[in-house]
């Protein structure tokens, strides 16, 4: 009793929020405590960065990668997320650089192993959603340059083709330019083009920047 148990993942259309806790979230906490503690040295909030981490550890795959969570009826999502896993190597491995401790270092390179072998596919130079899922979303590009680092920014330019699309908004009679963020994928693996995604948009930016592709940046 007692123990981290991971934040909610799932909200009903009530609003009510449901037992469906997933890594990636969680993750993105880890992250900004992570942030907060070396930005401040301000310690306080690091034993519950603990906590998540030691969580995020007990979602460790046979393959090496963070497994999905768990769903409401306590039962394991038996998936693994190329998404969630780049969130969970950014937020192991910074946590692993405050404490020290070996085992978020440990998890942390085997997030990063699984990406590149089970999560890259070698024929498109891009990452899949998931172990058995070739589909892909903007952000698997975005994350991949801002988590992993540049020597993945091949993956921008296939975000460049397969998801920047213009669309004209009757509301303020302007036309933008950005990112899709996916499709529903009963057509096709990329996405559709059908939408800007304003916060998909600002993510590639800054992969752009982190790329050195300062132009394409701006």
């Amino acid at each position: 009793f007692g123990k981290f148990m991971g934040f909610t993942d799932v909200y009903k259309i009530s609003g009510k929020e449901t037992q469906t806790r997933a890594a990636g979230p969680n993750a993105w906490v880890l992250m900004a405590i992570n942030y907060y503690t070396y930005k401040t040295n301000d310690t306080q909030f690091l034993d519950f960065a603990e906590d998540i981490g030691d969580w995020l550890i007990e979602l460790e795959g046979v393959e090496g990668g963070i497994t999905g969570g768990y769903f409401g009826n306590g039962l394991p999502m038996a998936w693994i997320s190329s998404e969630h896993n780049f969130d969970c190597f950014a937020a192991l491995r910074d946590l692993y650089l405050l404490t020290k401790e070996e085992k978020y270092g440990l998890a942390a390179a085997g997030a990063r192993e699984w990406l590149t072998t089970g999560g890259w596919n070698k024929k498109e130079k891009r990452f899949n959603m998931g172990d058995s899922n070739p589909n892909y979303a903007t952000d698997l590009s975005s994350w991949a340059v801002l988590s992993l680092g540049k020597e993945y920014a091949s993956t921008l330019s296939f975000a460049v083709d397969k998801s920047l699309n213009r669309q004209f908004y009757t509301a303020n009679q302007v036309e933008i330019e950005g990112f899709d963020f996916g499709s529903p994928y009963i057509q096709s693996p990329y996405p559709d083009k059908d939408a800007i995604w304003f916060e998909g948009t600002g993510q590639m930016v800054l992969a752009f920047y982190l790329a050195g592709q300062d132009k394409e940046g701006d």
